[in-house]
């Protein structure tokens, strides 16, 4: 997956990135979901390619971390949510559905509270791949 981004830092080879009003922003058919002028992000500059502030660059993002962080901010939690909520009747005997919702939303917390902690193990920084400014 790529993206257009503007340097908003260089540190070496780390750069920070700004989604901001890149023509490709304004053409995402979801640009009408996401808060993309607050969106900022990290990426590696491993081809030491020659950047500075207000540069706008081609970023990749590797496709399976990208829909294995969706799985896990949006279906992940809803897995958990009916597991606990069918296991507290399965395993506890609970008959009560107010009861099992309580149990199910204990899931879902579960579930949203194990996100950070993924994310933090399998952390891949997106990679810069070319410079988009005519004076490459």
């Amino acid at each position: 997956m790529k993206d257009q981004a503007t340097v908003l830092k260089v540190d070496d080879n780390t750069v920070t990135l700004g989604c901001g009003d890149t023509t490709a922003c304004k053409s995402c058919g979801a640009s009408g979901f996401c808060n993309v002028k607050a969106r900022k992000y990290q990426a590696s500059n491993t081809s030491n390619i020659n950047l500075s502030v207000g540069d706008t660059v081609e970023v990749f993002f590797a496709p399976g971390k990208a829909i294995m962080a969706s799985f896990m901010v949006l279906i992940f939690p809803l897995i958990l949510f009916v597991l606990f909520f069918a296991g507290a009747g399965w395993i506890f005997g609970i008959e009560s559905e107010g009861i099992k919702a309580i149990f199910g939303l204990g899931g879902l917390a579960t579930g949203f509270g194990i996100n950070p902690l993924y994310s933090r193990q399998t952390k891949e920084e997106p990679q810069i791949i070319r410079k988009l400014n005519t004076d490459q």
